[in-house]
C-alpha cells in the first residue's frame, strides 16, 4: 500500500511539472501595455486546447493544480480504498490473531490458573485459622454440631467473637430456658482442628433470621484470625465462592467447596422477610452457620439451609452481609431484647379481598370477647374495600391494648393496604423490632355490629 501511494504522489509531481517545461518551452507571444503609472507583462500559451494569457508561471502552476487535483485525488482514493480492502484488513485480523495465539500460550495459561490456585489456597488458609466448629449440648436432646467464623476481636476483655445459625445452638438455649436451675448443665463449645475445645458464652441471636454470637476467651489463641465481611455491591451473580465449614461433623472438619454465586434476593422462607444468596458451592449438614467467602477471603454469607430433592441439586443458601450486619449491630448493642430484628405486628388478620361480599365482611364464625358468633356479616365503611380484618391479639404484643379484634387496619405508615404479599412487604422494607409505627383503622362496635364513622390513629413500638 505504501507503493501505491509514493507512486501516486510522484505522477502528481511530474505531471505538474511536464505542464510547467510546457510552459516555460511555449512560443509564447509577449504583449505590453503602457499607460501613465503602471506596466504590465503577459504571456501567452496553448493549455488543455485552449489559449490563455498568463501573467506569470505560478498562475499557471495554480491553474493546472485546480484542474488535476480532483482526478488525481479520486484515482488514489480508489487506489488506496482497494488496496485496503484486499490487504489492510487482513493485515489487522492476522496481528490480532498473532496477538490471541500469544496470550493463549500454554505458560500464559498456566499463570492464570496459577493465580486462580493462589488465591484458592490464601482464602482456605485464612479459613483454617478463622472456621471452627461449634458443639452444643442439650442434655434431653442430645449433641448439635455446626460451623462458626471468627468475625471481630475485643482485646480490652480478651474475647474473640464467633459468628454461626441460631439453629446451632438452639437446643442449648431451649434447654437453659426451660431449667434455668439446671443451666449448667448444658453447654456449648467452640472446637478447634486439633480436638481441643473452649466453653463459650452465647451473647446474643435472632430466632428469625437465625444468627448467634459466641464469645470464647482469646488467651493462647493468637493464631486465630478475624474474617470481614464484603461489601454488598461488590457481591454479584457469578462471583466464585468457597464454603467452608464441617459437613457431616468433626470426621469432615473444615472442608471446602467451590461454586458461583446463582442468585441474590432469593426468597426462600414463608415469611419472606430475608433474601437469600443462593449458590452451588456443596453444604451438608454440620455446614450451617460455616461462611461463604469470596476470593478476596472476604465473607459473602452465612450459610444457612439447603435445598436438595431428586429433581434438585448443588442449591444452598446464605444470609447476606447485609442483614448479617444489621443483627450484629443489634446484639453488640445488646439491643436485640426479643431476639430478632424482625417487624412483628403481634395480631393475626384476615385479608378484606378474601372475605368480602356486597360491601360486607362476610364469616362463618367470629369470636369477640369470648363471645362466638356465627354467619356474620358486617358492613365496610364507606368507600374502603381493601384492609386487614384483626382477627387476634398477642397477649402483651406490640398491640395489645390498642388494636383489638374485629378492627379493621387500612393504612400501616404512609402505605394503603391493598393485598398481603404488598402488606407484608413494605413492613419488612421500612421497619425493625423497637421502631415505631402508625396505624390507621376502623374500630369494630359490638353494639352496632358495624365500624366507626371515623379513623382512628395509633402509634405503637414493635417488639
Amino acid at each position: 500500500m505504501k507503493r501505491v501511494l509514493i507512486l501516486s504522489v510522484l505522477l502528481l509531481f511530474i505531471t505538474i511539472g511536464v505542464a510547467i517545461n510546457q510552459v516555460k518551452g511555449t512560443d509564447a507571444t509577449s504583449l505590453s501595455t503602457q499607460d501613465s503609472t503602471t506596466t504590465t507583462a503577459l504571456f501567452q500559451t496553448y493549455y488543455n486546447g485552449e489559449y490563455y494569457y498568463y501573467t506569470d508561471y505560478q498562475d499557471l502552476i495554480s491553474q493546472i493544480y485546480d484542474d488535476v487535483y480532483q482526478q488525481v485525488y479520486d484515482e488514489m482514493f480508489t487506489a488506496i480504498m482497494a488496496e485496503v480492502d484486499n490487504s489492510f484488513y487482513e493485515d489487522i485480523y492476522t496481528q490480532v490473531e498473532n496477538n490471541l495465539a500469544n496470550i493463549l500460550t500454554e505458560e500464559q495459561i498456566q499463570v492464570y490458573l496459577a493465580d486462580f490456585e493462589t488465591q484458592i489456597h490464601a482464602v482456605l488458609e485464612h479459613a483454617a485459622n478463622s472456621v471452627f466448629g461449634v458443639s452444643s449440648n442439650n442434655p434431653d436432646t442430645g449433641l448439635a454440631v455446626g460451623s462458626g467464623a471468627v468475625i471481630r476481636y475485643v482485646s480490652t476483655v480478651h474475647k474473640y467473637y464467633l459468628l454461626t445459625n441460631y439453629h446451632v445452638v438452639e437446643n442449648y438455649l431451649s434447654y437453659v430456658k426451660n431449667y434455668p436451675d439446671k443451666a449448667g448443665d448444658a453447654s456449648v463449645y467452640v472446637v478447634f482442628p486439633d480436638g481441643s475445645q473452649r466453653r463459650a458464652v452465647v451473647l446474643g441471636y435472632d430466632t428469625e433470621v437465625d444468627l448467634a454470637v459466641l464469645t470464647f476467651d482469646s488467651t493462647g489463641l493468637d493464631y486465630v484470625e478475624v474474617s470481614t465481611f464484603a461489601d454488598t455491591v461488590d457481591i454479584n451473580v457469578s462471583d466464585f465462592v468457597l464454603a467452608v465449614g464441617n459437613p457431616l461433623g468433626y470426621d469432615f472438619y473444615n472442608s471446602a467447596t467451590l461454586g458461583i454465586i446463582s442468585g441474590l434476593n432469593r426468597k426462600v422462607d414463608l415469611d419472606r422477610y430475608v433474601d437469600y444468596v443462593q449458590h452451588d458451592a456443596e453444604i451438608n449438614g454440620g455446614n450451617s452457620g460455616g461462611p461463604i467467602y469470596n476470593l478476596n477471603g472476604e465473607i459473602v454469607g452465612i450459610n444457612v439451609s439447603k435445598l436438595a430433592t431428586i429433581d434438585i441439586e448443588g442449591i444452598g443458601f446464605a444470609i447476606p452481609v447485609d442483614i448479617v450486619q444489621r443483627v450484629l449491630s443489634r446484639i453488640y448493642d445488646y439491643d436485640l431484647l426479643n431476639h430478632t430484628i424482625m417487624p412483628r405486628l403481634n395480631i393475626g388478620y384476615t385479608m378484606v379481598e378474601d372475605i368480602i361480599k356486597n360491601n360486607n365482611i362476610v364469616l362463618s364464625s367470629f369470636t369477640y370477647n369470648g363471645t362466638t358468633y356465627t354467619d356474620v356479616s358486617i358492613a365496610l365503611p364507606s368507600g374502603v374495600t381493601n384492609g386487614a380484618f384483626v382477627t387476634s391479639v398477642d397477649d402483651f404484643g406490640s398491640t395489645y391494648q390498642k388494636i383489638n379484634v374485629g378492627d379493621l387496619i387500612v393504612r400501616v405508615g404512609s402505605f394503603d393496604i391493598t393485598d398481603k404479599e404488598s402488606f407484608i412487604q413494605y413492613v419488612y422494607d421500612n421497619y425493625e423490632c423497637g421502631d415505631t409505627i402508625t396505624f390507621y383503622y376502623y374500630e369494630f362496635q359490638a353494639v352496632s355490629s358495624g365500624f366507626s364513622d371515623t379513623l382512628k390513629v395509633v402509634t405503637v413500638t414493635l417488639i
